[in-house]
């Protein structure tokens, strides 16, 4: 299944294929990719992510039963009104033998560390082996000078 989101009201157009970047209301569209799923029932359920699914209906919040959607493609609406960790969770196959699991988060901005870490630490590391590598140039040349006769 390849899984594509949107937020209309919120990014327009675009697309994201991972994480949802806002609360609201989003869009989301399953389709499969293997033609062999087209003729057998799908179920979809979208569920918090609390660690513990031992009972998925009280931390389901989207569920879609069991239904064979001969275009391959499923798509669903949600309002997210809060942010946090979800996964979703598709099942085919008339007794559900197959199961794919995606999680995803909504709304978790990343933080500013985050965001520019690798701004900071590249720099960083490269300061750190120049210094170094001055330090072994020093060594190596005070060894291999030859006194003078």
């Amino acid at each position: 299944m390849h899984f594509t989101g949107y937020q209309p009201q919120a990014t327009g157009s675009r697309e994201f294929c991972e994480d949802i970047p806002e609360t609201g209301k989003t869009v989301v569209v399953l389709d499969a990719v293997d033609e062999a799923l087209r003729d057998i029932p799908i179920e979809v359920r979208i569920v918090r992510d609390t660690g513990d699914n031992s009972n998925l209906e009280t931390i389901t919040v989207v569920h879609l039963q069991p239904k064979v959607y001969p275009s391959g493609s499923i798509a669903l609406e949600y309002t997210f009104d809060k942010a946090g960790k979800f996964i979703g969770l598709v099942t085919a196959g008339a007794k559900g033998e197959y199961v794919s699991r995606f999680p995803f988060s909504v709304a978790s901005g990343k933080s500013f560390y985050e965001k520019y870490l690798l701004f900071i630490v590249v720099p960083l590391v490269g300061f750190a082996l120049y210094r170094y590598s001055a330090r072994v140039r020093k060594k190596l040349d005070t060894r291999l000078s030859i006194p003078p006769n």
